[in-house]
């Protein structure tokens, strides 16, 4: 059982340094602070994937509004980016393995794993996306306890 709010703030300064480099940058907004059950480095591997699709969708730099919400005995995390956008015969395809939208590199897996491991955390994704307006990745997790 570990403090969501205070396990993404680690994960931010953790992943600062690649942001960096990408001219990318994580602005927090964080609901009341919840408990939840969370094997913390798997954990760090889905929020990797996800911050690095979105700073590869961002080509330019850009900002990533990384969320929590609140709702009844759920979690919410966004993370919302501005860049490319997902068109929309490829939504349903992404979480897939070796599905690859526009990257030079990658091996089409870091969603795949991304979903089992939020799925074996008793959790959901999904996103949501528009070709041109970037691009919202939803996880939601059951709440151990509120603080």
């Amino acid at each position: 059982n570990v403090s969501l709010n205070k396990t993404l703030a680690d994960y931010i300064i953790r992943i600062t340094s690649f942001m960096e480099t990408r001219n990318c940058h994580i602005t927090p907004e964080y609901d009341k602070d919840v408990t939840v059950k969370l094997d913390v480095k798997e954990f760090y591997q889905c929020f990797v994937h996800i911050i690095k699709n979105a700073c590869d969708a961002m080509p330019e730099g850009g900002t990533i509004h990384l969320s929590t919400k609140r709702d009844d005995r759920k979690i919410k995390i966004s993370f919302q980016d501005n860049g490319l956008g997902i068109p929309d015969g490829l939504k349903e395809k992404i979480f897939e393995p070796f599905m690859s939208y526009g990257k030079k590199e990658g091996t089409g897996l870091g969603l795949s794993i991304t979903k089992k491991v939020v799925e074996a955390h008793n959790g959901t994704i999904e996103v949501q996306s528009s070709l041109g307006a970037g691009a919202t990745f939803i996880i939601t997790l059951p709440v151990a306890a509120a603080f």
